[in-house]
């Protein structure tokens, strides 16, 4: 059978006046707001936990204090309830693993025994998603070891420690537990993020397969110096987000940058990640990958031509050529650390090298080539804006190029 929902507005006398003068089935309310009402027998039946999961930590009270007051802490204490505690840790715990604020639909509730040396932690999830086009639920229980404390403590736990439980593996319980139950959600709803390669500057060096997944995309996060005409494929309804960065101006640390695609996989069913060149050509798309591995996320990589190959060959440079150079490198002059410090330059003799993000590096370069026995008359150049209408050229000498 199927039914229909509406949202009343008005305290609980007038939305019970509206369930008669419209003719409703039934309406949903606490059950406590109506018991405290003395109302009680309007109520038809209650909602299990199995049928309606609450939100995270609905119904535990808490009371808060400052680190100081130890005192006033002692005394409060034994109002503490360390299975009431260790069910909000671990409701709490799958909220942040989900990353979900209060405009998200998601439900946790845990329960707690004590058995045979053992905390028992069961946790029963649900997700929906915003447009409430689909609702996902899960189920999970992680055992955890007692460990009676010294009795010492901590403010933190204050119902843990009146019983006498330390923290001592709950915690990394908890954060396993969360971690699962949050992982099987992501795997019934996420939607599949694709890490695009939007190629250098010339936007006709997009691949196909690129260009499709743009188009198809109901979310595209895009870092700078991807070129205006790729965005302007997007349906209108796409969401864009930009996170570019500049040299000391980043718009979104990496880590949030990873997270928000988890975020977005989970409201959307096509994310893009659209990154200059290739993802995987000191793009960081490695770490994007492997972040949403961690996280369940389905993904797709579609490679891009890299400006470490582009560049060279709009500025008429082949990267290789028979009799010349035999094979070629390429290195990220702009890593975490000092990126040159760790490179070899005795072993880069014969081949070409390519170092991107090298403007400010050029004079270095030049020299650590020269010392490690490269020519000081050895051809090199440097491409800035590569493939891209503003590309300038200048090509000197090792000795020179600086200059």
């Amino acid at each position: 059978s199927s039914c229909s929902c509406i949202f009343l507005r008005g305290n609980v006398d007038t939305r019970l006046r509206k369930m008669q003068e419209q003719e409703l089935d039934g309406i949903v309310l606490a059950a406590a707001g109506l018991k405290r009402l003395g109302m009680e027998e309007q109520i038809a039946g209650d909602f299990s936990t199995e049928e309606m999961v609450p939100a995270p930590t609905q119904g535990i009270l808490a009371i808060e204090l400052a680190e100081k007051d130890r005192n006033l802490w002692e005394k409060l204490s034994i109002f503490g309830d360390s299975e009431s505690e260790i069910a909000a840790r671990a409701e709490r715990a799958f909220l942040a693993e989900m990353e979900a604020d209060c405009h998200q639909p998601l439900g946790a509730y845990a329960e707690t025994v004590v058995e045979s040396g053992q905390i028992r932690i069961s946790l029963r999830t649900m997700f929906t998603m915003r447009d409430q086009s689909t609702v996902i639920s899960g189920y999970h229980r992680q055992s955890v070891p007692v460990t009676h404390s010294d009795g010492g403590g901590s403010i933190g736990i204050s119902g843990c420690h009146r019983e006498g439980f330390s923290d001592t593996g709950m915690t990394e319980g908890i954060r396993r537990l969360a971690e699962t139950s949050a992982r099987e959600l992501r795997a019934q709803r996420a939607g599949q993020v694709a890490l695009v390669g939007a190629g250098p500057g010339d936007a006709s060096l997009l691949t196909l397969a690129g260009k499709a997944a743009i188009e198809e995309a109901d979310c595209i996060v895009y870092d700078r110096l991807i070129p205006s005409e790729l965005l302007a494929l997007a349906a209108p309804s796409c969401e864009q987000i930009y996170v570019g960065k500049e040299r000391g101006k980043h718009t979104l640390p990496q880590e949030e940058i990873n997270r928000l695609l988890v975020r977005k996989a989970m409201e959307h069913s096509r994310v893009v990640r659209l990154k200059g060149g290739d993802p995987y050509v000191f793009g960081r798309g490695g770490e994007e990958a492997l972040y949403l591995l961690e996280k369940g996320i389905s993904f797709e990589m579609i490679p891009g031509v890299s400006s470490a190959l582009a560049g060279p060959a709009y500025a008429g440079i082949p990267v290789t050529h028979r009799g010349k150079a035999l094979g070629f490198h390429v290195f990220t002059a702009h890593g975490s650390g000092d990126a040159l410090a760790a490179l070899d330059f005795e072993a880069l003799q014969e081949d070409t090298c390519v170092f991107l993000m090298g403007l400010g590096e050029v004079e270095e370069i030049c020299r650590r080539l020269m010392e490690a026995g490269r020519g000081a008359q050895t051809p090199a150049a440097v491409i800035s804006h590569a493939a891209a209408p503003t590309q300038r050229t200048v090509v000197a000498t090792l000795e020179t190029l600086a200059e």
